[in-house]
């Protein structure tokens, strides 16, 4: 695991030798939110110099981290980037009547170069990656202090 970047309310691992991005947030505030599109734009760029699959982890798990009219906005912005670009996109959310709506949505609004799917552990979210990925990695998820 190596910390990639800190900035406004995100925090960006690298994990699985650089394979996988593990972004988790502290809150849904427009700054926040916009740091962390920052940061994905970062890492597709990343992914697709490398010729390599996106493989993102979302971690929506923290308190005050629930999607908003504005982070569903620039979740569109993340989509519209580089559509060209494959990978897989897993988010951990708590069970909610919110999280499983967004389950469902991600069922039928995709992209045909993306796999999105919502869990509500990090753990499911990071084993379903790795199992996409077929790669095998024993480094932990970051620790939430």
């Amino acid at each position: 695991m190596v910390l990639f970047k800190k900035d406004a309310g995100v925090e960006a691992y690298y994990l699985c030798d650089k394979r996988i991005m593990y972004y988790r947030l502290a809150d849904m505030r427009r700054n926040t939110v916009d740091a962390w599109v920052s940061i994905i734009g970062e890492h597709f760029a990343h992914c697709a110099k490398l010729h390599i699959a996106i493989a993102s982890l979302n971690h929506f798990l923290a308190e005050n981290v629930l999607p908003t009219p504005y982070s569903n906005a620039r979740g569109s912005d993340i989509a519209a980037m580089m559509p060209d670009l494959q990978g897989y996109t897993a988010f951990a959310m708590p069970e909610s009547q919110q999280s499983v709506v967004m389950q469902a949505y991600m069922r039928t609004q995709m992209e045909p170069t993306r796999e999105r799917i919502l869990f509500f552990t990090a753990e499911q979210s990071y084993e379903w990656l790795k199992k996409k990925l077929d790669i095998t990695c024993d480094d932990p998820l970051p620790s939430s202090s």
